[in-house]
């Protein structure tokens, strides 16, 4: 594991968020709550959500921790039998110069997440380009059409 990353230091390492998130919404690796494993890579931090987690987690990362930006959300073809997709959401708190990586991992079969432009009107444009390109569809969202 490499942790050297000169870009990283305090705006990326998030340990203490990790741990607040795990506490507030539950350990899913334990088998209950919304939040799965936490990486760190180069000093960064990713953490890892259930589906059913992520509009709340998103709520309380903008209303509590203070991240009131996605500035990207990508969607990932892992080419796996299981968790074949994965969608990144790189998160902003602006004022704090924090970033934050969450991720969402979905079937091929059930490729479906909850829409988060409820919480941040701006990943709209994000979620219609996973679901044009990716099939990934996004309940909820305001207007689910092709971008491309």
């Amino acid at each position: 594991l490499r942790t050297e990353n000169p870009s990283a230091k305090a705006s990326t390492y998030l340990p203490e968020l990790a741990d607040a998130l795990r506490e507030r919404f539950g350990d899913a690796t334990a088998g209950s709550g919304g939040i799965g494993e936490v990486t760190l890579y180069a000093g960064e931090t990713s953490v890892y959500v259930t589906r059913d987690a992520l509009v709340d987690v998103c709520t309380w990362l903008r209303d509590e921790a203070g991240f009131d930006y996605v500035s990207d959300m990508v969607a990932v073809d892992r080419f796996t039998e299981d968790e074949r997709f994965e969608v990144v959401y790189n998160l902003c708190a602006l004022g704090a110069r924090k970033r934050l990586r969450l991720k969402v991992r979905l079937d091929e079969d059930d490729a479906v997440l909850p829409t988060v432009t409820g919480v941040w009107p701006g990943a709209g444009w994000h979620e219609r380009e996973a679901w044009d390109m990716m099939g990934i569809r996004f309940e909820g969202h305001p207007d689910h059409r092709r971008i491309y």
